[in-house]
């Protein structure tokens, strides 16, 4: 309940509550990582693969949640972008990240990776494990990126 979970989160840090820590806790990503992941399909950010996939290797997250999260952001971006940006409070993400990353996406890379996400969520149910399901499902989203296949 609630109060356990509370009480969890007080011990986990120590005596106060800390948002990276709950949402360790729980086995979310939190907007930082969505974020982070987002940066990788920008042009130029190919070095940052392996140090973000090990980064969430180490949060150990419920990867299927981590697919959740990814495919309700490539949502939120696209209503975002459609509906001129407005700031309505149905978005999962902050208004600021909304629209640092609705400039940078087209609507066509949205629709792509929102696609994308969603088999990967189909694919935990094959794959080994929501490791491989997840990274690969990440190494698409790269690899049917634009601008990225563009340069190389």
């Amino acid at each position: 309940d609630a109060l356990s979970l509370t009480d969890q989160a007080i011990a986990l840090g120590a005596g106060s509550i800390k948002a990276d820590l709950v949402l360790s806790m729980l086995g979310t990503a939190g907007d930082e990582l969505l974020t982070r992941i987002f940066d990788l399909l920008l042009p130029g950010d190919n070095q940052n693969l392996g140090p973000v996939l090990e980064e969430i290797r180490g949060i150990s997250p419920n990867y299927q949640n981590l697919l959740n999260e990814l495919v309700t952001a490539f949502h939120d971006l696209a209503l975002y972008q459609m509906t001129g940006g407005t700031k309505l409070n149905i978005f999962s993400l902050s208004n600021d990240i909304l629209h640092k990353y609705a400039g940078l996406f087209t609507p066509q890379d949205l629709q792509t990776y929102y696609q994308i996400a969603l088999e990967g969520i189909e694919e935990l149910k094959l794959a080994p494990d929501g490791v491989a399901a997840f990274e690969m499902a990440v190494l698409r989203l790269i690899a049917f990126t634009p601008e990225k296949k563009k340069i190389g």
